[in-house]
């Protein structure tokens, strides 16, 4: 299934990786070479937020889940 995807979008991308930065235009200004050379590219693919923060997500999208459902529970059983 995906090397049929990946023959259909082989033309679109030129059959490289989009996270290839290898084989691009050079750079037309100084800032854009020092991202290149120096800093590099994000890589989308490494890991996620770190642990506290997932934590707080969970907590805080945790707690407004059940407020709305002690609200729903709570509309049916006072009216």
């Amino acid at each position: 299934m995906i090397s049929a995807i990946m023959t259909v979008l082989d033309p679109i991308y030129g059959g490289e990786s989009m996270s290839n930065h290898s084989n691009d235009d050079p750079s037309f200004n100084d800032g854009i070479d020092h991202q290149k050379k120096i800093e590099g590219y994000p890589k989308p693919s490494e890991g996620g937020l770190p642990g506290p923060i997932k934590w707080i997500g969970y907590v805080l999208f945790g707690s407004i889940a059940l407020m709305m459902l002690f609200a729903l529970i709570g509309n049916f059983i006072w009216n």
